[in-house]
């Protein structure tokens, strides 16, 4: 009787967990379905934008105007929540797997994340740029150079 009970418990809660996917959701998994692969990007980014207009509205603001290098920012300061930081790179390395790390002119570290395996192109002549955002869940989304490229980083200093 007891596992009756259970099973019919189980099964009531089911489609609720299911009825709670969103809108954005749905159209995101309806994406995975397309075959063509320039069709399914399409999709998936107007999903996203789609989704960014829905839920974060403050990515659909003007981007921050990088800071003057004469302000001082202290180093433990974590990058705004609802904007951008966009700094000069003061220096940069790479380890033996090929994840990066970035030391700002404004004292701060940030070091790529073992689980993107996106490659960075740096330049080797003339300043690098970043634009550090937050991310999905407090994780942080990392820009260089005006690239498209997004690399999942974490912040060490």
């Amino acid at each position: 009787m007891k596992w009756s009970l259970c099973i019919a418990l189980c099964l009531l809660v089911l489609p609720v967990s299911a009825g709670a996917q969103t809108e954005a959701d749905r159209a995101f998994a309806q994406c995975g379905t397309i075959a063509d692969a320039r069709a399914r990007l399409t999709c998936y980014d107007a999903v996203r934008d789609q989704s960014r207009a829905t839920h974060w509205p403050e990515f659909n603001a003007a981007p921050a105007q990088p800071a003057p290098s004469t302000v001082a920012r202290t180093p433990a300061s974590p990058p705004p929540p609802r904007g951008k930081l966009i700094s000069r790179v003061a220096q940069y390395s790479f380890s033996p797997h090929g994840q990066f790390t970035v030391v700002l002119d404004n004292g701060e570290i940030w070091r790529q994340l073992d689980s993107d395996d996106g490659v960075a192109r740096f330049k080797h002549s003339g300043g690098n740029m970043v634009q550090i955002s937050k991310g999905f869940w407090g994780s942080y989304d990392l820009k260089l150079n005006t690239a498209n490229n997004v690399f999942k980083v974490t912040r060490l200093k």
